[in-house]
């Protein structure tokens, strides 16, 4: 087995010799190709970090990983922590070689040189230091929205007293001339890893224009500053946003603000649960 092959590497070359395909793989998880391909070639910048291990996850279940170690070298990688942990997700040439079961663990292949108690306390700590720093950056970045209660609430961030907002040209509410071919920007999709119920959630920063098509039900008007909308989202749901600094909008726990941006355009986008993919699209907005 050759030691400087990374662990992203022999994840690879396990799902190789079993004979799985990164499109079944794909299929059975609902997660986008070209995210298993970044894993693969150890691209882990394509996404956050939350979104990342979830993925990792479900593919090692598929075929046949140690998901918990893998998720350990993830971190190790990911860190920056000395190489020779990273090294630590060993595949056996064996494991290589015979299609083992999906519930095969890769424990045995581990082959670590023994370190004395202390510098075991003190790898632990480093490691729960560094979880710990984590685990905070991530929940300054990623706000949840509490699904149990019956009127959910969105933790306001620092862009509501350091933004100035371009005010909306007129009362009019919001068209197709707002989103015609001349004033498109760019478009793109994603496969939220999220599970019903779909409870979609728009805090208001400043008076804008808003159009929401929840399963039929149209709401289409003028919203104002600290307004707060939900739509129970059954089968699809699709919105326009007059201005996308005007607004912050979740999906169960995902602030889509995340993927679309937060710059003075107007926004159409649609997710639907049949296929957990949110679609969007970005124009310049139009002038009157």
């Amino acid at each position: 087995m050759d030691e400087s092959k990374t662990f992203y590497t022999k994840l690879k070359e396990l799902r190789e010799s079993k004979g799985y395909s990164l499109d079944e793989i794909s299929d059975f998880t609902k997660i986008d190709i070209r995210y298993l391909t970044s894993i693969e070639e150890g691209d882990f910048s394509c996404l956050p970090n939350v979104y990342m291990r979830l993925f990792l996850r479900s593919y090692c279940k598929y075929i046949g990983a140690d998901s918990k170690k893998a998720l350990d070298n993830y971190e190790f990688y990911t860190v920056g922590t000395k190489t020779s942990q990273t090294k630590s997700f060993n595949v056996s040439d064996s494991d290589l070689k015979s299609d083992n079961s999906k519930g095969s663990s890769l424990e045995s292949d581990l082959n670590l040189p023994q370190v004395s108690s202390a510098k075991i306390r003190g790898i632990a700590v480093a490691v729960l230091v560094i979880l710990i720093f984590f685990l905070i950056i991530n929940s300054i970045t990623t706000k949840e929205v509490n699904n149990d209660s019956l009127t959910s609430k969105i933790v306001p961030t620092e862009i509501e007293n350091k933004t100035t907002y371009k005010p909306i040209p007129n009362e009019k509410i919001l068209s197709n001339f707002e989103f015609q071919a001349d004033n498109f920007l760019s478009d793109g999709s994603l496969v939220l890893p999220d599970l019903p119920p779909y409870i979609f959630t728009i805090k208001v920063l400043e008076k804008t224009k808003v159009n929401i098509d929840s399963d039929g039900k149209v709401t289409n008007k003028i919203v104002s500053r600290g307004e707060d909308l939900r739509f129970d989202v059954k089968d699809e749901v699709r919105f326009d946003f007059w201005d996308t600094t005007h607004i912050q909008c979740y999906l169960n726990g995902t602030h889509l603000n995340n993927f679309f941006g937060t710059n003075n355009q107007s926004l159409r986008a649609s997710f639907k649960t049949s296929d957990q993919r949110f679609y969007y699209k970005i124009y310049n907005q139009a002038t009157y």
